[in-house]
């Protein structure tokens, strides 16, 4: 028995104006994009313009990281695209601010922690910098300086230019 390939069975189907091979592609990102993003995102994104810097993974990674840190004292502030309000300064549950990842415009971590002693005695005062710093350069996270702050970027506007670090 001798095999032979029919071409005409096994080619894609093609769109006007497009390659085969863009008319299979295009449809199943369409697909990944929908699945994984909802269409109000989609419409804040393609309305502001906004460019993505960081991935679902990206986020993920961090938050685990931070998570493990353990260490409830970090503060974060962080801008979601969907809203105005900046959600200000004060510890965080990790596995509830991934939930959120998608949306998240920045996130600005408070390197300087300050704990309470009692009313008597001033708040102790510790850095942590080198700590912050390490997890982001572990999973290649570019981030700025913004006054204090390490930023995280999880979208730019066309204004914004961050000097990344």
């Amino acid at each position: 028995m001798v095999n032979t390939y029919n071409k005409a069975q096994h080619s894609l189907p093609s769109v006007a104006g497009t390659s085969n091979a863009n008319a299979f592609f295009r449809p199943c990102a369409l697909r990944y994009t929908i699945k994984y993003m909802n269409e109000k995102l989609l419409k804040i994104i393609n309305e502001r313009q906004l460019v993505s810097v960081m991935n679902k993974t990206k986020w993920r990674e961090v938050c685990e990281d931070f998570e493990e840190l353990d260490s409830p004292h970090i503060c974060i502030r962080y801008k979601l695209i969907t809203s105005d309000d900046i959600f200000g300064f004060s510890p965080v549950w990790w596995d509830q601010l991934l939930e959120d990842a998608s949306a998240i415009e920045w996130l600005d971590f408070e390197p300087v922690v300050s704990e309470h002693r009692g009313r008597l005695v001033s708040n102790k005062k510790t850095d942590r910098s080198a700590e912050i710093l390490s997890i982001l350069r572990r999973h290649s996270i570019r981030y700025s300086n913004q006054e204090s702050y390490f930023r995280v970027w999880g979208y730019l506007t066309p204004g914004d230019c961050p000097e990344f670090v």
